[in-house]
C-alpha cells in the first residue's frame, strides 16, 4: 500500500469510528455529514470522496463488523462441525452455549452499528450466517437422525429464518434482554423439552 492509499484508507477508518461514536447517543437517521465530518476531522469534500452519503457509510462499517463477525467464529465453527461426526445422538443438539454466547456478545457489543443497518434498510447478514450454521451443524444433525433429505430442507428454513427474526428483535430492543436469557430464549425455541429425544424416537420408529 502506498502513502496516498495508506492515508485514503486513514481517512476512512476515521470516518468509522466517528458514525460508530455517534451512534451511540442517536440513530443514524439523525446524524448529518456536518456531525460526522467534524467528529472525524475532515471536510465535506473529503467525506463525498469516499460515500454518497450517511447510508453509504453504515453500509460501509456494517460489512467491516459482519467480517470481523466472520473471522472471529471460523475456529469455533470447525470445531463443532468435528464434533457432530462422533457425538451420541443424545449430545447432538442445534445450538450450544459455546456456539450462542459468544455470538450474541459479538452482537450486542456492536449494536449500535447493527441497529443502524436495520434503520437504512440493511441485512445483518444474520441470515448468512445462520445458512452456515445449517449446513454445517443443522444438516448434519438432521442427517445423524436419518431424517430424509427432502424433510431437512423445510426444518432448516424454519431455524434460519427463525433465528434471524429472534436476533433482529432483539437488535431492535437495543439488545436490553441480558444474554444468558436470550441463550434460554434460543434454546428453548430451537429444542423444547427435549427436540433430540423426540428425534431419536422418529428414528426408531423409521428403522
Amino acid at each position: 500500500m502506498n502513502r496516498q492509499q495508506s492515508r485514503y484508507f486513514t481517512t476512512a477508518q476515521l470516518m468509522d469510528e466517528a458514525l460508530l461514536d455517534l451512534l451511540q447517543n442517536k440513530g443514524a437517521e439523525f446524524i448529518t455529514v456536518k456531525e460526522i465530518c467534524k467528529k472525524a476531522g475532515v471536510g465535506r469534500s473529503t467525506f463525498y470522496l469516499h460515500y454518497q452519503g450517511v447510508p453509504d457509510l453504515v453500509k460501509e462499517c456494517s460489512e467491516h463488523v459482519n467480517t470481523k463477525l466472520f473471522e472471529r467464529f471460523e475456529q469455533s465453527a470447525a470445531d463443532t462441525i468435528g464434533a457432530i461426526r462422533t457425538a451420541s445422538l443424545d449430545e447432538l443438539v442445534f445450538v450450544t452455549d459455546e456456539y450462542l454466547r459468544p455470538y450474541l456478545e459479538f452482537v450486542q457489543d456492536n449494536c449500535s452499528i447493527y441497529r443502524a443497518m436495520l434503520a437504512n434498510g440493511h441485512t445483518l447478514q444474520a441470515q448468512e450466517r445462520f445458512e452456515a450454521l445449517a449446513k454445517h451443524i443443522i444438516d448434519p444433525v438432521l442427517e445423524r437422525f436419518g431424517y430424509p433429505s427432502e424433510q431437512r430442507a423445510f426444518v432448516i428454513s424454519f431455524y434460519v429464518h427463525g433465528l434471524s427474526a429472534v436476533v433482529q428483535d432483539w437488535i431492535r430492543s437495543g439488545c436490553e434482554t441480558p444474554i444468558d436469557e436470550m441463550v434460554r430464549i434460543i434454546k428453548t425455541c430451537v429444542h423444547p423439552n427435549g427436540t433430540n429425544r423426540c428425534l431419536a424416537n422418529a428414528k426408531e420408529r423409521r428403522e
